[in-house]
């Protein structure tokens, strides 16, 4: 069908809930909206600068991409909760997606890696694996994946 207009935003990345919010970067800002549109919401501190959302199951928190600095391998994996916005650190890295079979998944350089996840504590178990090398896009510079609800990947 024909594309409907949510909100307004500028350069950023969404992620959908089953709740019908959408969790998006604008301009590096984290925000939320109703799927059926309207005024969008600021989530988190101000100095919160984000990318990738991405909601951890039970629509309570959303899973973003922190830059620490301009400096290679300078990003964090933070969880936002969506009623204070406080945030939490979980592990060095980028674009966080849940497998459902429970695990993070992420980006570290070229690398895709994986960590045993426990979404109550938001925080990883174990030492992270690679399971994909030698992703990143030459043109771009970006390490992108997706993960199907199966459990499928696409690179």
């Amino acid at each position: 069908g024909p594309s409907v207009r949510i909100c307004e935003a500028q350069n950023g990345q969404g992620s959908w809930s089953d709740d019908g919010t959408i969790a998006f970067t604008s301009a590096g800002n984290l925000f939320l909206v109703p799927a059926g549109g309207g005024t969008p919401a600021r989530l988190g501190p101000s100095d919160l600068r984000g990318t990738h959302p991405h909601w951890v199951p039970g629509n309570k928190t959303v899973l973003i991409t922190r830059r620490r600095s301009a400096l290679p391998g300078a990003s964090s994996i933070e969880a936002v909760n969506r009623t204070t916005g406080a945030t939490t650190t979980i592990i060095d890295g980028e674009n966080a997606r849940l497998a459902p079979t429970g695990e993070l998944l992420f980006t570290r350089d070229d690398d895709v890696w994986a960590a045993a996840f426990d979404a109550g504590r938001l925080a990883v178990r174990g030492e992270p694996v690679v399971v994909l090398e030698a992703l990143r896009n030459p043109i771009n510079q970006a390490a992108l994946f997706a993960v199907a609800a199966d459990g499928t990947g696409k690179r």
